[in-house]
């Protein structure tokens, strides 16, 4: 197994200093070995799961591989491009509950929990077609293992406010008295 080293210094004060190691690129996910100056290390992996459900299975099947492989704190997060209810539904056709009980197999056997979280509940909006309601899924999540939480007991994830893209981004803090959760209402101070 090689591990290659990138220093990364700030990171918007999400993740104070560390080392990413990088393992193996895949499509739909990385894998990354994160080093804080005082915190347990850990895997993090950054998921963006194809539309298509044969690829998905392949991302379930890389996930379970890698939870066989490795035993340190391990965290998930962004887009999964399932759901795990018909709650993390609305609009659209109905809710394939096949596909949801699939997603949570696929969690369950690498013993991943779902973190919860702060803000909307639904992190994707579809687009809107005529005479259609508009769909929105909660697609976007964070999901880790037992290690993980119990090494970062305080983290928390926060949904922020969609701005460019269809998703809502994660805010993953792993020590809430270092992020900043009061909503400010925007003020313009002209030069």
């Amino acid at each position: 197994m090689r591990w290659d080293t990138l220093g990364a210094f700030g990171l918007c004060g999400i993740i104070p200093t560390m080392l990413w190691r990088f393992w193996k690129k895949n499509p739909q996910v990385i894998l990354l070995r994160i080093k804080t100056p005082d915190k347990t290390p850990f895997l993090f992996s950054a998921v963006y799961a194809n539309p298509r459900l044969e690829r998905r299975r392949e991302l379930w099947d890389v996930l379970r591989d890698w939870h066989l492989r490795f035993e340190e704190p391990w965290l998930l997060a962004r887009d999964f491009d399932e759901i795990l209810s018909v709650d993390e539904k609305k609009g659209g056709a109905p809710v394939d509950l096949g596909r949801c009980s699939e997603f949570a197999a696929a969690l369950d056997d690498c013993q991943l929990m779902d973190m919860g979280s702060y803000g909307p509940l639904f992190t994707w909006k579809g687009p809107k077609f005529a005479h259609l309601n508009r769909v929105f899924k909660r697609l976007d999540r964070v999901v880790a293992n037992v290690n993980w939480r119990n090494a970062y007991e305080e983290a928390v994830i926060k949904i922020l406010p969609r701005t460019c893209s269809d998703h809502n981004p994660l805010l993953i803090c792993l020590s809430p008295a270092n992020c900043d959760w009061e909503e400010r209402p925007f003020r313009f101070f002209p030069p």
